[in-house]
């Protein structure tokens, strides 16, 4: 068993490495959208985004044209707040309306143009293990260096989020903090949808942020412990998904789910600092 997966390994490298990168990066877009309390809004993004990309590549548009285009609109919809006054719609509902409609058009479009196996692999499984060296490239050098710009301005984005009075007061443009992290939050997500799939990304937005909260309440320490876990989980869900035969999606989304429940109890029995 240990020479047969060592040999998978080895067939598999460019999964690891990418899902390594990809996990760490969207763990740290995810710590923005908790604090932001848009976590039901990155289960709804990945699948917008998706169905986005799914129109635009049916259209025939070009693959850098189609990830502008789902780019530029992505940061518009986290920027958009509506008018609960005028509409009487939460923002919830919308982005469960967006949700819903998003999944349902594109499966409808791919049923209508006989395309179902690209669209099973875009919003749900992912196409991770066919990573290829394009693949790990986008990740290392346009992901990751995002995620880490995140990082070396998550004070002020932070005060950005959660006290936009006293940032507007110390002089921080607030809207344009606010639309350059949603920005960021839309390109690393537009990013590693292609490789991931719509629910491996919502996972790795959810889960290490989740886990890392779980373990402690100190800024800086969540910050590094989002990503770790996400490296970690991601490479135990494609370990676990080549040795089984299983469809990495949801051999991560479980890793993912594991690693916040395991965090969950440990906490129990460790002082949160």
């Amino acid at each position: 068993m240990n020479e047969s997966f060592t040999e998978l390994a080895k067939f598999f490298w460019l999964a690891f490495a990418v899902v390594a990168c990809s996990g760490a990066a969207l763990a740290v877009a995810g710590i923005y959208l908790h604090q932001r309390r848009g976590l039901f809004l990155g289960a709804a993004l990945p699948q917008i985004a998706g169905f986005g990309l799914v129109l635009m590549s049916l259209s025939g548009a070009g693959e850098a044209l189609s990830v502008l285009v789902v780019l530029a609109f992505c940061t518009a919809f986290l920027a958009w707040k509506p008018d609960q006054n005028h509409s009487g719609v939460t923002l919830e509902a919308f982005i469960g309306t967006g949700f819903v409609v998003a999944m349902a058009g594109s499966l409808l479009a791919l049923s209508l143009t006989h395309a179902e196996a690209h669209g099973q692999e875009l919003l749900f499984k992912g196409s991770i293990l066919a990573a290829s060296p394009d693949d790990l490239m986008m990740t290392m050098f346009l992901s990751l260096p995002l995620a880490l710009l995140l990082i070396a301005l998550r004070r002020r984005f932070l005060l950005v989020n959660l006290i936009p009075l006293q940032a507007q007061i110390s002089g921080i443009k607030v809207r344009t903090y606010e639309l350059f992290q949603f920005f960021l939050l839309s390109a690393i997500i537009v990013i590693n949808l292609k490789t991931l799939g719509a629910m491996a990304t919502f996972g790795f937005l959810l889960f290490p942020c989740l886990s890392a909260i779980s373990l402690t309440t100190c800024v800086s320490g969540i910050f590094w412990l989002a990503p770790t876990i996400a490296f970690a989980a991601g490479l135990a869900g494609i370990a676990l998904a080549i040795v089984f035969d299983l469809p990495a999606g949801p051999s991560l989304i479980f890793l993912l789910a594991l690693s916040w429940l395991l965090a969950r109890n440990f906490s129990r029995f460790v002082i949160r600092r």
